[in-house]
Formats: C-alpha cells, sequence, structure tokens
C-alpha cells in the first residue's frame, strides 16, 4: 500500500538491505546507520540520533532499545542531551524474527505499519512489533 505520506524509516545495523530498498521503493525517506555514524556506535547515540532526526527506527535488536527508552538518565547526543522525556518520543519498528525473514514479514504486515505510523503525532511514541506471524502495535 502506498501511503500519501513520507515516513523516515532509520535502520539499525543489523537490518538487511532489502528492508530499507523495500521501504524506499514504497516512497518512504530511509536512513542507514552507516550512512551517517559509526557503524560502532552504541544502542543509545543510536536512540538518540533517531529522536532527534524524528525517524522511525528499525531494529532486530529491539530487547536492548526497550531497556534504553526506559533508563531513566539522558542520552549525550553530539553536544546535546536527549532526557528521558525525549527518549520517550522514540518509535520504534522492532523485527522480531530471523534477519532473513524479516522482509518477507514485514511485507505481510506493511499496511498496518503505514496506517498506525500515519497516525502517529509528533511527540507520540509507537511501537510495533514485527514476527513472522504476528504483528503488534503499542502506543
Amino acid at each position: 500500500m502506498k501511503q500519501e505520506s513520507d515516513i523516515h524509516f532509520f535502520t539499525d545495523q543489523d537490518v538487511p538491505d532489502s528492508i530499507g530498498d523495500y521501504l524506499e521503493e514504497l516512497g518512504h525517506s530511509l536512513t542507514r546507520l552507516r550512512d551517517i555514524i559509526p557503524t560502532n556506535s552504541p544502542d543509545p547515540y543510536v536512540a538518540a540520533t533517531c529522536v532527534e532526526s524524528g525517524a522511525v527506527l528499525v531494529s532486530f535488536n529491539h530487547k536492548d532499545f526497550e531497556k534504553i527508552v526506559r533508563k531513566s538518565e539522558a542520552v549525550k547526543f553530539d553536544g546535546k542531551k536527549a532526557t528521558k522525556n525525549r527518549m520517550k518520543t522514540l518509535s520504534r519498528l522492532d523485527m522480531d524474527c530471523e534477519q532473513h525473514c524479516g522482509l518477507e514479514s514485514l511485507k505481510k504486515y506493511i499496511d498496518i505499519v503505514e496506517v498506525e505510523l500515519a497516525k502517529q503525532t509528533k511527540n507520540q511514541s509507537i511501537r510495533l512489533w514485527i514476527g513472522r506471524t504476528h504483528c503488534r502495535i503499542y502506543r
């Protein structure tokens, strides 16, 4: 389903290029981690980068990012601090399947992903959890 609104996605280092390519084919903007920050950047820095750019983080590393969002301390980002309240605005597309199944799983649920992200407001986060046989939405 091609959406009229462009969604900005940010793919973590563990996301296969095929997923990013697919999102771009659908007309969404995409930033790949390796294109803007070092590939060995710690996860809190990756999360802060997404928050500051307003991008939806796509990752297979969802457990670590869940811990980061829940932490109470601020995360430094280019000399600024992303506070706990700011980190709670991180929207995520969490892939909960093997990487080689990720594209197939995303294609099954892309309509839900696009509709839910299009409804999102600027300071509201949403978490979409995609597995092989399920899609869960957390607000």
